[in-house]
C-alpha cells in the first residue's frame, strides 16, 4: 500500500475512485438524465421580466394614478408614435401618407 492508501481519506477517494470505473456509464447516464431535467425545469420556470413599470409596486400614489389613467383611456395602450420631419411640411405629409399606406397592407 503507498502512503496515500493510509489514511482514511485516501482509502475512501481510492474507493471512490474504483466505484467511478466500475459504474462511468450509468454515472454518465445519470448525469445526463440530471442535466436534461435541471434544463427543462429551467426552460419551465425561469423567466426575465424586463418591463420597468413591474419593478415599482402599484401601491405608490402615481403608479396607482398610472393604472387609473390607462384603465380610464384604453385607447392609449401600445402606441407607436412616429414622428416625421422633412424640409418642407408637404414632403413630411408626402412621407406620412405613404407610412401609413404601407403601414394598411
Amino acid at each position: 500500500m503507498g502512503a496515500a492508501e493510509d489514511s482514511w481519506h485516501g482509502r475512501a477517494l481510492v474507493r471512490w475512485s474504483e466505484f467511478v470505473r466500475r459504474h462511468a456509464v450509468l454515472l454518465v447516464l445519470a448525469a445526463l438524465a440530471v442535466t436534461a431535467a435541471a434544463s427543462a425545469y429551467t426552460i419551465e420556470n425561469l423567466a426575465i421580466n424586463t418591463s420597468t413599470t413591474d419593478m415599482i409596486s402599484a401601491d405608490v400614489p402615481f403608479r396607482r394614478n398610472d393604472l387609473a389613467f390607462d384603465r380610464a383611456f384604453p385607447q392609449f395602450d401600445d402606441l407607436i408614435v412616429v414622428v416625421i420631419d422633412g424640409p418642407t411640411q408637404e414632403d413630411a405629409d408626402d412621407a406620412a401618407e405613404r407610412l401609413a399606406a404601407r403601414l394598411q397592407e
